[in-house]
């Protein structure tokens, strides 16, 4: 599968949230965690981010515009991926 970023969401307030459930220099590390956080019902995507002259893969569910739902959320996604899961601000370009 290749790597795809979030679709944009429009909303009425401008702005929206995500849950950052992981950043790795693997790909193959990003898609094992999509695929735990998937089996656990969550809605997780993996995006390219350019840092300098090395690709990252951030991991992430959502988005939402409900900053109080996707923060009720971190600590099972933190539980399903073993890692320190963030909400941040949604940005479609990654």
């Amino acid at each position: 599968k290749p790597v795809t970023a979030a679709k944009p969401l429009s909303t009425s307030s401008g702005s929206a949230w995500v849950i950052q459930a992981g950043v790795f220099s693997s790909n193959d590390n990003a898609r094992v965690l999509v695929g735990k956080l998937r089996a656990g019902g969550m809605a997780a995507n993996v995006s390219s981010v350019r840092n300098g002259s090395t690709t990252l893969y951030r991991v992430t569910v959502g988005p939402d515009v409900s900053r109080a739902k996707m923060d009720s959320l971190v600590p099972k996604v933190s539980q399903i991926g073993g890692t320190a899961a963030k909400v941040v601000a949604y940005s479609p370009l990654g």
